[in-house]
């Protein structure tokens, strides 16, 4: 072997080292960024799913008429993100409904998170559009504003044809005249019917009836032990904490130009304590043959049916 062969040799030699070198560099760098990559991803992952979470909390807390949350959980995750999930029911004197979940998928990946709390079906009528949830095709009961010139859908009366119905439970959403507290609700009310929802009522001339059931109101917790709602100051704090972080989460649900956001900051700010606040509607359950004693009340602008269900013949004790 001469000189030049050698020099060939020792040269080529040099470069593989050179090339193994810099596969022992890469392996190491490799190694060490993979899992500090990975943690930091899985760390945003996990900020983006608790704020979904925050976010369906606080929606769930101010925007759900009669509508519960039996659960909050995560799904289809990998490492990108995956799905904050919360399934719903009604709950119709005692009988629970399934409803359409709300959910919000979440990733690491810039503008890949987003949110969705049921989506809803309209089908024409004599009177409008009437809402139906599209997941459990179930109807939806409507709210209404009578100042409002040519509504998604006319104000209905539907209090006369629930009453005169047999044998079945129902929910009702009623529509006041004027707003009133939840003491002169109650006190309106026959006492084999129950308030479950109360709602927060619009201003000027929004359209409740275009705002795809995102009303703001808030639910009344049933009492251990019985199948009776009541509100109470606690539910009305929590209320109040919900509407305030969705304002801090800086989220706005827009229909025809107007903000529900703000119409829900609005009403907190004037209705600070729960025993002054004023309610332009409510939802009612109860049978169908209690709903009779109604069928006269002067306070009563509108009346829209939801949910019904033949009565559950064995009632169980609760």
């Amino acid at each position: 072997m001469n000189d030049a062969q050698k020099f060939q040799r020792l040269a080529k030699w040099r470069r593989v080292k050179r090339i193994g070198l810099m596969i022992v560099i890469a392996v190491g760098v490799l190694m060490v960024v993979t899992p500090l990559a990975y943690k930091l991803t899985q760390s945003k992952a996990a900020k983006e799913s608790n704020q979904i979470s925050a976010i369906l909390e606080a929606t769930n807390t101010m925007m759900s008429p009669n509508i519960h949350v039996s659960d909050r959980v995560l799904s289809n995750t990998t490492i990108f993100g995956g799905t904050v999930m919360s399934h719903r029911f009604k709950s119709i004197e005692g009988q629970r409904v399934p409803w359409s979940t709300s959910q919000g998928d979440y990733s690491w990946l810039p503008g890949a998170s987003e949110l969705s709390d049921g989506t809803v079906d309209e089908t024409e009528t004599k009177q409008g559009m009437v809402s139906f949830d599209r997941e459990t095709q179930r109807r939806i009961p409507e709210f209404f504003n009578l100042a409002v010139r040519k509504p998604n859908l006319k104000p209905t009366q539907e209090l006369k044809q629930v009453s005169q119905a047999k044998g079945a439970v129902v929910e009702v959403a009623i529509t006041f005249k004027r707003s009133i507290t939840s003491q002169q609700i109650l006190s309106r009310l026959p006492t084999k019917l129950h308030a479950t929802w109360y709602w927060a009522g619009v201003t000027g001339k929004m359209d409740p009836t275009s705002f795809q059931n995102h009303l703001v109101g808030l639910n009344a917790e049933t009492v251990p032990g019985t199948a009776t709602p009541k509100l109470t100051a606690d539910d009305y704090r929590e209320f109040k904490s919900a509407v305030k972080k969705i304002g801090q989460l800086g989220l706005d649900w827009r229909y025809n130009g107007v903000s529900v956001t703000k119409g829900s900051q609005t009403f907190i700010r004037q209705n600070p304590q729960l025993s002054t606040a004023k309610f332009s509607g409510i939802i009612v359950t109860g049978r169908t043959e209690d709903f009779k004693a109604l069928n006269q009340a002067t306070w009563i602008a509108a009346s829209s049916l939801g949910y019904s269900a033949p009565r559950d013949p064995v009632q169980l004790d609760r």
